[in-house]
């Protein structure tokens, strides 16, 4: 009878593991204003070739009891010419390093064109509480390294009501004044999305 309870009691661990091991993806973070961002795929794990783009879906939840203005990317995003400022962060597993907690760095190399595309209201959105919005094509998956290897990626989203860019249209633009009085400026990160380059 012992030996039948040693063995259930074990069974029961290992479950609790799985379970936990199987959620760590799935873990809740807010930011001060009731936001979660998070980035998802069909695989939690993905193998990928150097030439190979899987479809990332990118969201930001309201878990607040009031609604949320959020800004879609736009064209110049990618390098904070104009908000949200968004970013990827990507590190190899094996070098054991970590994802930063303030908006990663440009990767180096990174080059574009001087002209950036104009503002649209459409970019705007009022987030109703306990609901969600799917980022635009402006947070395509990042560049794969050439290095074969397992990689984590974050994704980073950076509000600024006090952005240049916001002050420069306010009055020009429809929705620009209610992004100036929306709120303080924030940051959200994502969770992870772990993947293997195998070629």
């Amino acid at each position: 009878m012992k030996f039948y309870k040693i063995i259930l009691t074990l069974c029961l661990l290992i479950l609790m593991m799985s379970f936990q091991e199987n959620n760590l993806n799935e873990l809740v973070t807010y930011n001060d204003e009731g936001l979660e961002l998070k980035i998802k795929t069909e695989k939690k794990v993905l193998s990928l070739s150097q030439n190979e783009y899987p479809e990332v879906n990118v969201s930001i939840y309201n878990h607040s009891k009031e609604e949320k203005i959020i800004i879609q990317p736009g064209d110049g995003s990618e390098v904070g010419w104009r908000i949200p400022t968004v970013r990827w962060s990507i590190i190899k597993k094996e070098n054991n390093l970590m994802h930063p907690d303030t908006m990663p760095a440009l990767r180096k190399g990174y080059e574009r064109c001087g002209n950036m595309n104009s503002f649209k209201k459409e970019e705007v959105e009022v987030l109703s509480p306990k609901t969600s919005v799917t980022l635009n094509e402006w947070t395509p998956f990042p560049e794969i390294p050439r290095e074969i290897g397992t990689y984590s990626i974050k994704f980073y989203y950076k509000f600024e009501p006090n952005h240049r860019w916001v002050l420069a249209y306010v009055g020009k633009e429809m929705g620009m004044e209610e992004i100036k009085n929306e709120t303080e400026e924030y940051l959200l990160v994502s969770n992870e999305i772990v993947f293997k380059v195998i070629k």
